[in-house]
């Protein structure tokens, strides 16, 4: 049980990476 909440916590980390990671590149394209 413990593992399972630990993958999904890594798997929503991984998530919110990815999503800032694709703000960010939107945010280098507005701004140049």
């Amino acid at each position: 049980m413990k593992s399972v909440k630990i993958a999904m916590l890594m798997a929503e980390d991984r998530k919110m990476e990815a999503d800032h990671k694709l703000i960010t590149e939107q945010e280098d394209k507005i701004n140049k």
